[in-house]
């Protein structure tokens, strides 16, 4: 399959690993990523947090390598942009070498997959800095309490109204034992896909993992599946008095998974709403003065998602000047078909930023590895994705604000000064 100048090869190995290489030799250098599908919504009720623990716990000692060797042997080869994240639906560990690296990096991901080493020491020192970060992103930030908030507003039943990095009671219940077996049934090959980009031979690529990772026996563990969210019948509303300087307020809606034709169309509304200065909401809310700032975006998840609309209100001005002024540009939006014009126009802004995208190794695997996570299919995150775009009419986006923006499918949360 072709992306540009560039072919993607794919590699199946029997224990269910997937293997993604491009060759690229614009640059001597390679990125290479791991991608587990596994995050926050595979975790149990009691037990939120351990998804968003591993991306701590994995950079520790291991059978064959001791606490701090990893980052030490990468950063001694010359590695960039060492990180990991974790989501709703994956996890991902990232990472940028000159090409004579690629052995060394194979060796040392295919060892922590497998041989990762979990005592006392590794673990209490690492939920340390776990809750440590729990109480600068959530606990004593206005932002992450009012997101927690909305989410647990939003999702009554599926797990992903749970905070990403785990509920505090649930941390401090957490023991060396339940991160065992959260690893041993999540961190196995059929689980992750490796995707390879840069100046590489992509038959010696797979020589190599299926070297190095091909002794990794498959996992017996099916990954859990959430339970269904009921549909929400009625608008839910919070206030909230938080440690903020000017009030704030989020307005949500339910939206299928990222799977469905229509997330095109939620990137085409996140660009008319909010995402550039000509923006609806910008014009309604910034220039005039009523906020600072807004925002808007889906989180394309990989079950029934969300798109979340925010604003940052000026100093003196109530939420009660705001809200209406959101829902009746939603209103707008429902009734009154978008132009060609603004229609194409974010069209073309959502292609550029694609693309864009594309320009580092690193944006080629992310896109490779979310799609595979996603989709399971590189195709739907490159060549489909163009193709709904192109395909996308004034009276589908229309259909598609009818369908999910209803008044009773909204949760609202206002962030007042306390």
């Amino acid at each position: 399959m072709l992306y540009g100048t560039t072919r993607a090869q794919q590699f199946d190995y029997t224990n269910g690993l997937r293997l993604v290489v491009v060759e690229d030799s614009s640059s001597p250098t390679f990125a290479y990523q791991t991608w587990f599908r596994v995050g926050s919504k595979n975790e149990e009720k009691g037990h939120t947090g351990l998804a968003h623990f591993f991306e701590h716990l994995l950079f520790k000692r291991t059978k064959n390598t001791q606490d701090g060797e990893f980052m030490k042997r990468l950063e001694k080869a010359g590695s960039d942009g060492l990180n990991a994240f974790t989501g709703k639906d994956m996890t991902a560990y990232i990472q940028s070498l000159p090409k004579k690296a690629l052995p060394l990096i194979i060796k040392l991901e295919s060892d922590r997959m497998q041989n990762l080493v979990i005592d006392d020491k590794a673990f209490y020192s690492e939920l340390a800095v776990v809750k440590n970060e729990r109480l600068m992103r959530q606990d004593n930030n206005p932002d992450g309490t009012l997101l927690e908030a909305l989410f647990a507003l939003a999702y009554q039943v599926h797990p992903y109204g749970w905070p990403i990095i785990g509920f505090p009671e649930d941390l401090d219940a957490m023991k060396p034992e339940h991160a065992k077996k959260f690893y041993q049934e999540n961190y196995t090959p059929e689980n992750a896909i490796v995707v390879v980009v840069g100046d590489v031979n992509a038959k010696k690529v797979s020589e190599l993992v299926d070297h190095a990772y091909g002794s990794i026996p498959r996992g017996t563990h099916k990954l859990r599946t959430s339970p269904p969210e009921p549909p929400q019948d009625k608008p839910r509303r919070r206030v909230m008095k938080v440690q903020i300087s000017t009030p704030k307020i989020f307005i949500g809606y339910h939206i299928p998974p990222v799977q469905s034709e229509d997330t095109v169309a939620f990137e085409v509304l996140e660009t008319i709403l909010a995402s550039s200065q000509n923006s609806r909401l910008r014009k309604k809310l910034v220039d005039t003065g009523l906020a600072s700032d807004v925002g808007a975006g889906s989180f394309q998840n990989s079950d029934p998602s969300y798109f979340l609309i925010t604003a940052k209100l000026q100093e003196g001005k109530s939420p009660d000047d705001v809200e209406p002024l959101i829902l009746s540009t939603l209103k707008e939006l429902r009734e009154v078909s978008l132009s060609d014009a603004e229609l194409e126009s974010a069209k073309n802004l959502i292609r550029l930023r694609f693309y864009s995208s594309l320009e580092k190794l690193s944006g080629v695997a992310y896109q490779i590895g979310s799609s595979e996570v996603k989709f399971g299919d590189i195709k739907r995150g490159f060549q489909t994705y163009q193709e709904q775009l192109d395909r996308l009419t004034p009276e589908k986006m229309k259909s598609v604000l009818t369908t999910y923006f209803k008044d009773e499918q909204r949760s609202t949360l206002v962030g007042e000064v306390k």
